[in-house]
């Protein structure tokens, strides 16, 4: 996988004000693939938040290799990975529930979308989202604006217009 420095210094500042605005609370992503994006939203997590990545690791013939790949490029990277826990499965599977009880019963703070690239995966992905962002939380979204991958545009649009007016800002 691959890591923009803007998306990496952008998500660092974002996780920051959060912090300086007392803001607190887990942090989950949907598509983890390796890890990077998750290392950079583990770094900036509070020694009480605890971190969720979800990822199917599709095309690996036992998903317990590279889940373990992840929690060892995290060690690598942020010195410890105590605070990380890894759903090896289908995001479609989740629940606001099931998510509640792998992030230790506390909602999110920041949740990043990068998992599924198709309409209703999106969709599902921003609904279950939703559900669990604390007030003030932040959803990062890749690929939105990303013209090979019109289904993340078209899942993102579908769920504006299904949620429209409903407390949050778009921009």
């Amino acid at each position: 996988g691959w890591l923009a420095p803007e998306a990496a210094f952008f998500t660092a500042y974002l996780l920051l004000y959060q912090k300086n605005i007392n803001l607190t609370g887990n942090i989950t992503e949907i598509g983890v693939y390796c890890g990077k994006y998750l290392a950079v939203l583990y770094q900036h997590a509070n020694e009480n938040e605890h971190v969720l990545g979800v990822d199917a690791f599709m095309g690996a013939t036992n998903i317990e290799q590279p889940k373990q790949n992840v929690f060892q490029n995290i060690l690598k990277i942020c010195g410890d990975n105590r605070r990380l826990n890894i759903f090896a499965g289908d995001s479609l599977d989740l629940t606001s529930k099931d998510i509640l009880e792998l992030i230790h019963g506390k909602n999110t703070r920041l949740i990043s979308i990068d998992g599924g690239h198709t309409a209703d995966v999106v969709f599902h992905d921003l609904e279950l989202s939703i559900s669990i962002l604390k007030e003030g939380g932040i959803i990062v979204m890749d690929d939105i604006f990303n013209h090979s991958l019109p289904g993340v545009t078209e899942g993102f649009f579908r769920f504006k217009y299904a949620f429209n007016g409903v407390l949050y800002s778009w921009f």
